[in-house]
C-alpha cells in the first residue's frame, strides 16, 4: 500500500525506523518544486508525474501541516483580536484550543480523505494507476497554499477572505484533481463526475471551515465578555449618556468614581437622618410610656395617703 511507487522497493519490516526513512529522504530543491507547483495547475503537465513520482515523501506534507496549523491558530487569535479589540464589552483572552481544532481538521483531512479516494480506486479495480503514498503525498503539498493565505485571512474584509477562499481551494484544487483525473477515469464513468465534485468540493469545505471556525472575527472563547469575578458587580455604566464603559479605561472609571462619591455621601446623610428621626421617635415612646405607668401608680399613691390621714384622725377621737 505504502511500498508501491515507490523508487526502491523496501526490504525492512514496516514496523523498524528503517522502512519510513525512504519516506523522508528528499532534497531540499524537490520541496520547493512540489510546494511551488501544487499551487498553480497546469492541464499541458501532470503535477504527479513531474514533481511526485518517482518518489513520494512524507517529509514536505507533514511539515506543511504542521505549519499550516499553529499558522491557522495563531492567525485566528489574531484576527479574533482584531475584531474586539475595539469593543468595551469585550476581554480579549488567547485561545489555545484552536491550535488543537486546527490539528484535527487538518490531519484529518490530509489522511482520511485520500483513504477515501484510494479506497474508492480500489473497489473500481484501479489498483496499479495510482498508490496511497502518492495521493497522500499529493494532499500533503496541497495544504501549502494555505499557509500564505492563513495570513491575508486576517484582514478583516469580508469580500477578500471569500475570494481568498475561492482562489486558494479552487487552484490547489485543480492541481489535485488534474493529477489524480487519469487514475479516476479508468474507475469508469461512473466514478468521474462523483469523484471530481468530490476532490474540488471537500478542497473548498475545508477553506470554508477555516474561514468561519478561525477567521470570521466573531467573538469567541477567545474573548470574554468583561472577565471579571461573579461578586465584582455589573460592568461600570455612565448613566448619564447611557453607554458602558471599558473596564480597563482608568480615566472612564475614575470619572464615574468621582460623580458617584457625592451621591454616596447624600445616601449616607439620609441614612444618619433616619436613624436620628428614629432614635427621637423610640425616645419619645418611651417617654409617653413613663408617662403613662406613673399616671396609672399616682392614684394608688394618693389612696394610700388618705388611709394614713383616716387611721391618724381614728386615733385622735380614741383619745
Amino acid at each position: 500500500m505504502l511500498g508501491d511507487g515507490v523508487g526502491k522497493v523496501a526490504t525492512s519490516a514496516f514496523w523498524t525506523i528503517e522502512y519510513y526513512q525512504q519516506f523522508w529522504d528528499v532534497g531540499t530543491q524537490q520541496v520547493k518544486d512540489r510546494i511551488i507547483w501544487s499551487m498553480v495547475p497546469n492541464p499541458k503537465r501532470s503535477y504527479l508525474e513531474s514533481f511526485i513520482r518517482p518518489k513520494p515523501d512524507l517529509y514536505g506534507p507533514f511539515w506543511i501541516s504542521v505549519t499550516l496549523i499553529f499558522l491557522i491558530a495563531i492567525s485566528g487569535n489574531l484576527a479574533n483580536y482584531i475584531a474586539v479589540a475595539g469593543s468595551g464589552t469585550y476581554v480579549w483572552q488567547y485561545d489555545f484550543h484552536k491550535v488543537c481544532y486546527a490539528a484535527t481538521a487538518v490531519f484529518s483531512y490530509v489522511s482520511l480523505v485520500p483513504l477515501g479516494i484510494w479506497l474508492v480506486l480500489w473497489y473500481n479495480n484501479v489498483r496499479g494507476e495510482v498508490t496511497f503514498l502518492e495521493i497522500l503525498c499529493l494532499y500533503g503539498y496541497s495544504m501549502a497554499i494555505y499557509i500564505p493565505i492563513s495570513l491575508l485571512w486576517v484582514i478583516q474584509v469580508s469580500w477578500f477572505q471569500w475570494l481568498l477562499v475561492l482562489a486558494g481551494s479552487l487552484s490547489s484544487g485543480f492541481v489535485l484533481l488534474l493529477s489524480l483525473l487519469p487514475a479516476i477515469r479508468k474507475g469508469g464513468e461512473r466514478t468521474i463526475l462523483p469523484v471530481s465534485v468530490a476532490v474540488i468540493a471537500l478542497h473548498m469545505i475545508l477553506a470554508v471551515g477555516f474561514v468561519m471556525y478561525f477567521f470570521s472575527g466573531a467573538p469567541a472563547a477567545g474573548a470574554v465578555a468583561a472577565a471579571r469575578p461573579d461578586n465584582a458587580g455589573p460592568t461600570p455604566i455612565d448613566v448619564r449618556q447611557g453607554r458602558s464603559i471599558d473596564p480597563l479605561d482608568k480615566e472612564a472609571l475614575s470619572e464615574v468614581v468621582d460623580q458617584s462619591i457625592p451621591q454616596i455621601g447624600k445616601k449616607s446623610v439620609q441614612a444618619k437622618g433616619s436613624k436620628q428621626e428614629t432614635g427621637s421617635k423610640s425616645s419619645a415612646e418611651s417617654k409617653d410610656v413613663g408617662d403613662i405607668q406613673s399616671a396609672k401608680e399616682q392614684p394608688q399613691v394618693n389612696s394610700v395617703g388618705e388611709k394614713k390621714r383616716e387611721v391618724t384622725k381614728q386615733d385622735v377621737k380614741a383619745t
